[in-house]
């Protein structure tokens, strides 16, 4: 596996400025942990390519999961927010967030396409549909198999991260709970910790 040139520090993960007790996941089971700065500087400095610095750099930007991550259109990334639709029980739900600074670096970075999914996945030379979960996984397994102390991280741990750190920046479980989509902070608070 190839790695990207390192170029990150932990101001990169830095979540004071956003608006508005880690358990470890082993075989997919128990909760994921989240990630401090320095750990995610290590993931990040690991990674393959800018397309999965960018995937998981809008995960924890946005507190977003992993699916939903992966299935955006390019459309979504509007020129100050990222256009996040989730389908509950037939009925879509929208989350607006902003692109904070951090989160522009890597978009701009990503030779993205000029339509479609914004992560596509090709089959016989033709976009298809977008990269996999599974996709996602595999990558993830390679930067610890890399970097064995993020050992117990998963791809939920950047929306669990997301929600750790702007506890720790001072903002609220309710501020939180509306970046996440939750609609009660019983449901954040298992994030945070």
């Amino acid at each position: 596996m190839k790695i990207a040139p390192k170029m990150f520090t932990t101001a990169n993960f830095d979540l004071s400025e956003t608006v508005a007790a880690p358990a470890r996941k082993k075989d997919g089971k128990g909760q994921a942990r989240h990630l401090g700065e320095e750990e995610l500087v290590t993931f990040f400095n690991h990674l393959p390519d800018k397309k999965w610095q960018c995937v998981f750099a809008i995960a924890y930007f946005t507190g977003s999961r992993i699916s939903e991550v992966l299935s955006l259109d390019v459309s979504a990334i509007q020129c100050d927010r990222v256009v996040i639709t989730v389908l509950k029980a037939r009925k879509p739900m929208t989350r607006e967030i902003a692109i904070q600074p951090q989160l522009q670096t890597f978009l701009d970075t990503y030779d993205a396409p000029e339509s479609g999914y914004l992560f596509p996945a090709y089959q016989n030379s033709q976009r298809k549909t977008h990269v996999s979960r599974q996709a996602a996984h595999k990558v993830l397994k390679e930067v610890i198999d890399a970097a064995p102390e993020l050992d117990g991280i998963s791809t939920h741990s950047f929306r669990r991260s997301f929600a750790t750190n702007l506890q720790k920046a001072g903002k609220s479980a309710a501020e939180i709970s509306r970046f996440l989509g939750h609609k009660s902070t019983t449901m954040t608070a298992r994030y945070i910790g």
